[in-house]
Parts: structure tokens; sequence; C-alpha cells
């Protein structure tokens, strides 16, 4: 049986990356679901289902039939996602590694549900370029 999971008032989420990581460890969480979306360059990718047993990714789907900004075909909705967006296909512990693999720390900031501490949203950009960035949002977060 799935638990879904609410989603706070934005001045609700944690900011403290240290605090949220510890959190979302202390919950033991190995089974969940959510959805994955990203955007960079004004480019927003379809939404991705990722299906998460024992800590490992088992299944990665498009969610929607929206249509990625490199496409004009949409992927139908169920299709494998893998291929077309790898990037895509990650955990929640993924998640983490991107925020701390970022060079400077005043290149991110991040949200984290407060009390499961995953990340929910995810803003990493470069100074030195531009309209550089990428935004990371997961939401439909659920407990499986």
């Amino acid at each position: 049986m799935s638990t879904p999971v609410t989603y706070p008032d934005d001045d609700d989420f944690l900011t403290d990356l240290d605090m949220a990581q510890e959190i979302w460890k202390s919950q033991s969480i190995h089974n969940y679901r959510f959805v994955y979306r990203s955007e960079t360059f004004g480019c927003a990718t379809p939404a991705v289902v990722i299906t998460v047993r024992d800590t490992e990714v088992r299944s990665a789907r498009f969610d929607d039939d929206q249509t990625g900004c490199h496409s004009h075909n949409p992927p139908p909705k169920g299709q494998d996602a893998r291929s077309a967006y790898p990037h895509a296909v990650v955990t929640v512990g993924d998640l983490f590694e991107r925020i701390h693999s970022v060079q400077n720390p005043n290149g991110v900031e991040a949200n984290f549900h407060p009390i499961y501490g995953f990340p929910a949203k995810i803003f990493i950009y470069h100074r030195e370029i531009d309209d550089d960035y990428v935004m990371i949002y997961i939401s439909k977060f659920e407990i499986l």
C-alpha cells in the first residue's frame, strides 16, 4: 500500500542540506515513487515517474504526453524514459549527490520536504554563463 506525501506551503520547506539529508536517512525509506521534471534554458522535459525499490531505480516511465523541448513528438504515457532522459533516472540519494557535487556552493538552492527530507526543488546555476541553470522538481512522492 502506498502512502501519499503531502507538500507544505512554500514557506514551510526546509533549506538546510545537511539537516534534510539526516532527516531523509533517519526515515529508512527504501521503496518509493515520485515524479521528476527538469528545466534548463527555459526548456522543460516531460514528467518521468521514477519507482525505487531497495534504493535502486526499478522503472522510469513518462507520466504524461507532454512534448520535450527537443522533440515535436510527445512520448506516450508509460513508455520507458531511460534512453531519452537518463539524467532523470535518479534516486533521492542521487539528488543529494547532485547537490553536493556543485562546485560553487552559492550556485545551488534547494528546498526539502520538512517531514521526509527529500529534495523537492533544486535550482543549480552557473554565474559565469548567462541563463545556464537546471531546475529539478520532485512531486507526487509516495512511500511504497
